[in-house]
């Protein structure tokens, strides 16, 4: 019985050896800029397997070829790990983009290839997505046709007339069909010599996380952007214009269920706005410069103009060492006057009032924390700000039930804020200056010594006189502005 049996395995081991084995397609892995690629030497292509979870640049654009090989495909959920990414660029040698294969919570726009591509009809799963990008050469394939008028229907398509079929909000970019376009997370533009033109413009999808502004940028890949043509639907009450944008044409920044433009800032160098902006007269300010375009603009219109350049403070003198770091946290929006027309740049601000500034500057966060002082009590104006202060290590009390809200801060006590708050913000803090020069170092309170070190260290404070720290005095407004400014910097450049 047993040899038998045997007999018959034998037998239908040769008899499976007879039949052709269809064998899994041999592959090997490559990881560039994060993205995980599956390279088929045999066949001949590459494809877009999956991501390393924070291993992604914050524009994705994928290269043509991995090791010599064409990347021709993108898999289901290949591109949903996006986390930090705000653009993908695939490329042109892609033509099957699988279903379920790009989401990203802050995705802003996908460019597509410049070729034929065979897409599932639910590729992208990114909600917060403005818009896609169509190159001229773009087009669907027959598998498609069943569901392509609907593939693009939710979302804004920057493309051509002839992608009108299947992109129903469409930006059509057929005037100019030889230029060459730049997609970006802050929209589509046109290449004029070393020059942009924004052709389309993304506006905050959520105003209220920035307080109504929208902020265009200056340059795209190092090119100053100095004309807007295209669109920009406006749902914000805050504009601030490029600084080298001379020209506005009419239909960018097109009015959205009633919204006024508040706020307009603008270059010196503008020359043209269009004669629909949404502004109104009684409500608009245009800030700029005097004797620019933007001036003259706003008296035609009716409108408050004000001078950046110039504070509104009489007793800030331009002349004195502390008006530019005056000028720029009020225009900024760091720090007030004490009154309209006065800042008292020698007066001191109390504790409260700097920890309500770091609060401002982190968008104001939600506090879940508990009541961290006895004599910070809920409803007075800095309640929120020194309970997230003191929750996330920015401060600390007076003493271990106080925090002296009132009292005015030292210059030992603000360095100490500022070197948190950068710590906060994930800054590797390790510039250590040399305090040997200065004679009142031995009064440096312990908590503050490592702090002022790193704030002399990177140039955020300076002695008040070249011997002398005076870390126990009370900072003026005018210091502070000073501190302020440099922390900006600071956070910056690093």
């Amino acid at each position: 019985m047993k040899k038998r049996l045997f007999s018959l395995i034998l037998a239908f081991a040769l008899l499976l050896s007879a039949v052709p084995t269809v064998f899994a397609a041999t592959h090997h892995e490559v990881v560039i800029d994060g993205v995980v690629y599956w390279v088929y030497p045999e066949e001949g292509y590459a494809e877009i397997h999956s991501t390393v979870r924070g291993s992604l640049p914050q524009v994705l654009e994928i290269p043509q070829y991995v090791n010599g090989y064409p990347v021709t495909r993108l898999d289901t959920f290949g591109l949903t790990d996006l986390e930090g990414v705000v653009g993908v660029i695939l490329p042109d040698t892609m033509t099957f983009i699988d279903d379920i294969s790009i989401a990203g919570f802050d995705l802003v726009f996908v460019g597509l290839p410049n070729n034929e591509v065979n897409i599932e009809k639910n590729f992208v799963g990114a909600h917060a997505l403005d818009y896609y990008y169509l190159p001229q050469n773009f087009s669907l394939s027959p598998e498609c046709s069943a569901y392509g008028s609907k593939l693009f229907a939710s979302h804004t398509c920057v493309g051509y007339e002839k992608h009108r079929a299947f992109a129903r909000d469409l930006i059509p970019m057929d005037a100019h069909p030889d230029s060459q376009y730049v997609p970006a997370n802050s929209g589509v533009f046109r290449v004029d010599g070393n020059e942009l033109t924004a052709i389309y413009l993304v506006s905050l999808r959520d105003p209220s996380f920035n307080g109504n502004l929208f902020v265009m940028d200056s340059a795209v890949n190092g090119m100053p952007i100095t004309k807007v043509e295209g669109t920009c639907k406006n749902y914000n009450t805050s504009l601030v214009l490029g600084d080298y944008v001379r020209v506005v044409e009419d239909g960018a920044f097109t009015e959205e269920w009633g919204q006024i433009i508040n706020d307009l800032y603008t270059p010196a160098c503008l020359e043209r706005l269009p004669a629909n902006l949404p502004v109104k007269s009684g409500i608009t300010t245009v800030y700029g410069t005097t004797g620019t375009y933007a001036e003259q603009y706003a008296k035609e219109h009716g409108l408050k103009f004000l001078d950046m350049a110039k504070t509104p403070f009489v007793d800030v003198p331009e002349n004195e060492w502390y008006f530019p770091y005056v000028h720029d946290v009020y225009w900024l929006g760091l720090m007030n006057g004490t009154s309209e027309t006065t800042f008292e740049p020698l007066a001191t601000t109390s504790r409260a009032m700097v920890v309500q500034v770091l609060y401002n500057m982190s968008d104001r966060p939600r506090v879940y924390a508990q009541k961290a002082f006895d004599d910070v009590v809920e409803g007075q104006w800095y309640y929120d700000a020194v309970n997230w202060a003191k929750a996330v290590g920015v401060c600390n009390g007076t003493s271990e039930t106080e925090f002296s809200p009132n009292d005015p801060v030292t210059r030992e006590q603000l360095a100490a804020f500022l070197y948190r708050y950068a710590v906060l913000c994930g800054y590797t803090c390790i510039a250590s200056g040399d305090l040997s020069g200065f004679s009142d170092r031995n009064r440096i309170s312990d908590y503050a010594r490592e702090p002022i070190q790193w704030a002399v260290g990177a140039g955020i404070i300076n002695g008040t006189s070249p011997t002398t720290l005076e870390p126990r005095s009370n900072a003026t407004r005018a210091e502070i502005a000073t501190m302020l400014c440099r922390l900006v910097d600071f956070l910056t450049n690093n």
